[in-house]
């Protein structure tokens, strides 16, 4: 797996939750060093140099970051993520409003939802979410079921994260 960039991002992603945070950066530098415009590599770079005190080289990473013309389906809503996570909520926005396929990037208008509410935009966010959920009651069966997302590749683990999104929403706009 050395250069499996989707293995590694996973793999740092683990050691960094058992905060083994030296080794989820060395194994996040190798994808780099494989796909340097990895942009789950640079998100998840910034925020592990961020934690080990690399707050210079994490805004580096965050730089190249938003630079980045990699081609990821979900490209634009990590730039998003990554922003909004580092206080750039501002930027986060402009983000997402540059996004073409905004209206069918639920991962981006998630992340465009809580930047435009911790920029006190708390109407453009709740608008935002009452058309995700709209979206997600029309996608799921009376029993919660989201038939199109369990067809997905992984769909499991999207339809999970798509739900968990959604109550951090609601939460976060009430």
């Amino acid at each position: 797996y050395p250069t499996f960039a989707t293995a590694n991002n996973n793999l740092s992603q683990a050691l960094w939750l058992e905060g083994r945070l030296a080794e989820a950066l060395e194994v996040v530098e190798r994808t780099l060093a494989a796909e340097p415009d990895n942009v789950h590599a640079l998100a998840n770079s910034a925020r592990l140099l961020y934690l080990v005190g690399r707050s210079e080289e994490a805004s580096t990473r965050i730089q190249r970051l938003k630079q980045s013309t990699r081609q990821a389906a979900d490209r634009a809503a990590k730039i998003a993520e990554t922003l909004r996570e580092f206080g750039a909520a501002a930027g986060a926005v402009e983000v997402a409003e540059r996004e073409p396929d905004l209206q069918e990037n639920l991962g981006l208008q998630f992340h465009l939802g809580c930047a435009l509410a911790s920029l006190g935009r708390d109407d453009e966010a709740q608008a935002l979410a009452r058309e995700d959920f709209a979206r997600i009651d029309a996608q799921s069966e009376p029993d919660g079921q989201q038939p199109l997302e369990t067809a997905r590749t992984d769909g499991l683990s999207y339809s999970l994260f798509n739900l968990e999104a959604q109550l951090r929403v609601a939460r976060h706009v009430g």
